[in-house]
């Protein structure tokens, strides 16, 4: 913006272990500055103190230098008042970009810590999550996964979702999914599992309602069968081998709620090829400027195109979508996929 209205050339430093580190540059002659700049001598000298060499200062710190490049008669150049304006307002703003990309990086470390570092292997099945963090809330958001292989060789799944933002929406999170994994470890049935992180919540008076469900898998002579186990959780989508995807069933109440927790529960089976994905609404409540959601607009389009990729590349390429489909209200999105494996892919 300071170029050409304001100075021929306009360079800044950022302040990195203590030295002045050139972050930008631009000049009406690029040819020009670009061999300045090969010069250490001289971007030394720039980066000193001077006249039009002006220290950015935000919220009581020096972050960093902005230098102006004049190359007009004196009377033209702006007066330093003006000069040093810009610069407080420059300051300011990169300040700001610092430490929102700050936050961002830490929310999304923080959010890994809520869930598996990996996903176990398991016999006859092919895994693969992602969670796509939504940029425009800095906060740490509630969506869980996890997945449970048992010493009977079944297959727990489980989803979730926490209502809400935040530290205290992190707890809640890492509470509700580490309870559900310890109890589907020790082979207590899913309903039971829900009913018993239904009690924990209303003992301890929590006003965050929480979304959940999980996926039991057995495997079985002409494939997978799974009993789906909802309480208040969107319903899973089922991607027939060659044929168009379908929604499964969800049902029942947020985790919470009711003293006695009522749930949804269905059976299917997935034929080799056949896909399970598991997901938080982020995924299909995603909006476009229009007010469209992305389950109505794009959604089964993009299943179709993704129907027979690899999990790892229908799970990343699902969440990318809708992420750039939406404008407005971005929420995390996780996405969970089960696919029972061919019979060569068996083994």
């Amino acid at each position: 913006m300071a170029v050409p209205a304001i100075a021929e050339g306009c360079l800044v430093f950022v302040h990195e272990d203590g030295k002045p580190v050139l972050r930008s540059a631009v000049h009406v002659d690029m040819r020009l500055l670009g061999a300045l700049l090969r010069d250490p001598d001289a971007v030394r000298q720039l980066a000193e103190p001077g006249e039009h060499t002006l220290e950015l200062r935000a919220r009581g710190r020096v972050i960093g230098l902005l230098v102006f490049l004049f190359d007009r008669p004196a009377d033209r150049v702006p007066p330093l008042p003006f000069l040093r304006d810009l610069a407080a307002r420059a300051a300011l703003a990169i300040d700001n970009s610092t430490l929102y990309e700050q936050r961002r990086q830490e929310v999304t470390r923080m959010q890994q810590h809520l869930l598996p570092t990996r996903l176990p292997r398991a016999d006859g099945l092919e895994l693969a999550a992602s969670y796509t963090v939504g940029d425009r809330v800095l906060e740490v958001g509630g969506d869980f996964y996890d997945v449970v292989v048992r010493d009977d060789g079944s297959v727990a799944v489980l989803i979730g979702d926490v209502c809400g933002r935040g530290v205290d929406a992190a707890a809640l999170t890492g509470m509700a999914r580490h309870t559900l994994a310890a109890l589907l470890q020790e082979k207590v049935p899913p309903a039971r599992a829900l009913g018993r992180l239904n009690a924990r919540l209303r003992l301890d008076g929590s006003w965050r309602f929480v979304t959940a469900a999980v996926g039991l898998l057995r495997a079985t002579v002409d494939g997978v069968a799974v009993e789906w186990t909802s309480a208040g959780h969107p319903p899973p989508l089922v991607l027939r081998h060659g044929a168009a995807a379908r929604p499964g069933r969800g049902g029942g109440v947020l985790l919470g709620v009711l003293a006695q927790p009522r749930f949804g529960r269905s059976r299917l089976r997935l034929a080799p090829g056949d896909t399970l994905v598991a997901y938080t609404d982020g995924l299909t409540e995603s909006r476009d400027t229009g007010g469209r959601m992305f389950e109505d607009a794009e959604l089964w389009a993009v299943l179709h195109r993704l129907r027979d990729a690899p999990v790892d590349l229908l799970v990343d390429e699902l969440s990318r979508a809708s992420a750039g489909f939406g404008t407005t209200g971005a929420d995390d999105i996780a996405v969970l996929a089960v696919r029972a494996k061919e019979p060569d892919d068996a083994g």
